[in-house]
């Protein structure tokens, strides 16, 4: 176990150092494009994932479906983009209108400005609310709804607080908000009827020219740019950018990004094919001071989330002396011991951060400490899984 130590110490300053650095070293991203897959066009428009689990990618020539078996098929029309409501139907938006695909019967239904109040022919986005509306972006004449009676309404910027009229992105949470993205930033239409929008003057947004949002079982708000990468709005109101500078994404256009059961991001790019980010678990801890005397309030608190698929994990947690050695947590007994051995996190997890010890603190020995915690492969404390992060903190 001490041959150990040096080895985790290593690893946990270099880990850190990259979280620090944005560089997202544990993540793992995977590529599919016209050379390694059924994928039947590399510039990838549109994202959409049905109930059973396949892959719909709309493209300039066409729709592309990966199969839960691996296998591929391919339809041969120019798609926009694409959403699936909660019968089944699959809705194509395209430049002649909306295109229906219903499950039973293989019956097809179109709406365009001819033969319904459609603002727009050129349909770039599609988006389904809980009532069943359906949203769409008409080319440069707003956002059209069709509502379920029949009926149908347009939103523009002149009688909405809609920045631009050229909608290219539609994302609808849970709670009734709708996410327009378009060339002049992104626009949020929400359930009181109130609007806000977010641009690169007000916000950690990457880019105003918006391609394609999606919206995590966390409520981290994913926006796809033109030539600026993918920025994330986090539930707490921080921001993240991934590009091909620091992560595994193939192109910095990203038309389309949908998101799995796993929590899996699929993200289409203009012409290199699908990058797919899993991401790891995180874990931290926190101490209320960096500098502590005699009978000082020592508060430390935990957190974890796990963004992506369900991971069993050993977990570790504990205090770093002065002298090297390590105590873990719970007991404090020496030694790298796990205070959960075996332990599964749930995919799209968080907890936290909680409160796991609080004392006013004896006399010590002066020097520099450190709170640690970390995730390794079950019995094996070598291989560490996603971060590892450390506190530390003074006594004198």
């Amino acid at each position: 176990m001490k041959r150990l130590i040096p080895v985790l110490t290593v690893l946990a300053t270099a880990l850190v150092i990259l979280t620090v650095t944005n560089s997202f070293a544990e993540d793992r991203w995977t590529s599919y494009n016209t050379g390694n897959s059924g994928l039947a066009g590399d510039s990838v428009m549109a994202i959409a994932i049905d109930a059973h689990g396949n892959k719909w990618f709309g493209r300039g020539g066409g729709v592309s479906v990966l199969r839960c078996d691996g296998s591929w098929r391919t339809y041969n029309s120019l798609v926009n983009a694409i959403a699936i409501d909660a019968h089944g139907n699959k809705w194509f938006g395209t430049n002649r209108g909306v295109s229906v695909l219903h499950p039973y019967g293989r019956r097809w239904t179109t709406y365009n400005s001819g033969n319904s109040r459609l603002a727009g022919d050129y349909v770039n986005a599609i988006g389904i609310d809980g009532a069943g509306n359906k949203w769409f972006g008409a080319g440069y004449d707003g956002v059209s709804v069709l509502h379920p009676d029949g009926s149908w309404m347009t939103y523009n910027t002149d009688n909405s607080g809609l920045a631009d009229n050229y909608v290219l992105t539609i994302a609808i949470e849970a709670n009734g908000n709708k996410w327009f993205g378009t060339t002049g930033g992104v626009s949020v239409l929400r359930a009181d009827g109130s609007w806000t929008s977010y641009n690169t003057n007000n916000s950690g947004l990457v880019s105003n020219y918006l391609l394609a949002i999606a919206i995590d079982t966390n409520g981290n708000k994913w926006f796809g740019t033109y030539e600026g990468g993918v920025s994330v709005l986090h539930s707490d109101g921080s921001w993240t950018t991934y590009n091909t500078g620091n992560s595994g994404l193939v192109n910095d256009t990203v038309q389309a990004i949908a998101i799995d059961a796993n929590g899996n991001k699929w993200f289409g790019t203009d012409s290199d094919g699908v990058s797919v980010l899993t991401q790891m678990p995180v874990i931290s801890v926190a101490t209320n001071k960096s500098l502590y005397r005699l009978g000082d309030r020592m508060i430390v608190e935990a957190s974890l989330e796990n963004p992506g698929p369900a991971v069993t994990v050993d977990i570790y947690l504990g205090v770093g002396l002065p002298d090297g050695t390590f105590l873990s947590w719970p007991s404090f007994a020496a030694g790298l011991m796990p205070a959960f051995a075996d332990f599964t996190i749930p995919a799209s997890f968080s907890l936290g951060p909680s409160v796991i010890f609080e004392m006013n603190l004896p006399e010590l020995s002066a020097g520099e400490y450190s709170w640690f915690t970390g995730l390794t492969k079950p019995g094996d404390i070598s291989e560490i899984v996603g971060d590892i992060a450390i506190a530390p903190w003074q006594f004198e």
